[in-house]
């Protein structure tokens, strides 16, 4: 057992310093001795699982952390949500999803997993269910003790502001609000903020988007700016706020601006769709959405439905049809879910 111990605090002081290849190249053979003692030790094995994931050995993780939950059963559910955590980072929602589920069965008012099941949902762009985790995590964090609420407090946060978006993506927007604002009031008391300044803004002001309030979404998203201003997603909404406006000056220079921020490629779609829809500018459409096309593969299915548009309104029918076959194409990819993410 001595041995076991030194091993875990080595294992742990490399874990710490970052040194995740030096763990694997040293005790990354266990499962190859399951007769050793070091086999039978929950939180080495834990470890070592966490170490693979960071180097991302997708089997050795499931491998090493099934381990432990065969070996702290009625700390299964925990290991279980660690796999799903290491395929969410990967943004393998689907995957992340089964093992999600395989911890709530076995714990199923697990604050935590049905927070990430909720946000994985939201990620493969089915809100209803989403919303029905988050609105399940929030129930069980308010019925909690005060000890369990303030160590969940957190994670409450972040449940409040995700459900809020699936709410508002369900247009029930008294109800997102209600919880945008809960989200807010929580996070006041929480240091550090688990939610940035300038992300509740934004939710805020798509929220007022929504609803068709112009004014008070360009106020929400301007405050917004002001806290970041190269965030390209908040240069993005602006953008469409002053199209719906009727400023196409406003609106394009916002767009622009966006395009050329750092992770802004995505706003390329924005300034396709705002030249072929609003001004009317089939070359510089095209020249924008070819380059969404180029730099946002995620967004295909979407970007050559514009496409299809723009050939559409420049006569060609036959062209049109090949970029809708296209977009249809990636649903074998997942493509339109993907795509929605990348533009919602």
């Amino acid at each position: 057992m001595s041995d076991v111990v030194s091993i875990l605090a080595e294992v742990r002081s490399l874990s710490n310093r970052g040194e995740h290849h030096t763990i694997v190249a040293r005790y990354g053979t266990l499962d190859d001795t399951p007769e050793d003692e070091t086999w039978n030790s929950t939180e080495l094995l834990y470890e070592i699982g966490r170490a693979f994931g960071m180097l991302g050995n997708e089997d050795k993780v499931e491998r090493y952390l099934l381990r432990c939950a065969e070996l702290a059963p009625r700390r299964a559910a925990v290991f279980h949500c660690a796999i799903g955590w290491y395929f969410q980072r990967k943004k393998k929602w689907t995957k992340a999803l089964r093992w999600y589920d395989r911890a709530l069965s076995s714990f199923p008012t697990y604050h935590l997993c049905l927070f990430r099941r909720g946000y994985c949902l939201a990620k493969l762009h089915r809100p209803r269910e989403s919303v029905e985790a988050l609105s399940r995590a929030r129930e069980i964090w308010d019925d909690a003790p005060s000890e369990q609420k303030q160590r969940g407090r957190g994670v409450q946060v972040q449940v409040l502001f995700h459900l809020s978006r699936g709410l508002r993506d369900l247009a029930d927007f008294d109800a997102s609000a209600e919880a945008l604002d809960a989200c807010c009031e929580l996070d006041k008391h929480s240091n550090p903020p688990a939610i940035r300044g300038e992300h509740t803004l934004a939710c805020r002001g798509e929220l007022h988007l929504r609803r068709g309030d112009l004014d008070a979404a360009l106020a929400t998203f301007e405050e917004a700016r002001a806290l970041d201003t190269r965030s390209s997603y908040v240069w993005e909404r602006i953008g469409r706020v002053h199209e719906l406006r009727g400023e196409p000056v406003e609106a394009e220079a916002a767009y622009r601006h966006a395009s050329m921020l750092p992770r802004g490629s995505f706003a390329f779609l924005a300034v396709g769709r705002f030249y072929l829809h609003t001004t009317h500018d089939l070359p510089q459409a095209a020249s924008a959405l070819t380059e969404a096309l180029r730099r946002v593969r995620a967004a295909e299915p979407l970007i050559r439905l514009e496409l299809a548009r723009l050939q559409m309104a420049a006569g060609r029918p036959a062209a049109a049809l090949a970029q809708v076959e296209r977009a249809v194409a990636c649903r074998r990819e997942s493509g339109f879910a993907e795509g929605l993410r990348a533009t919602g």
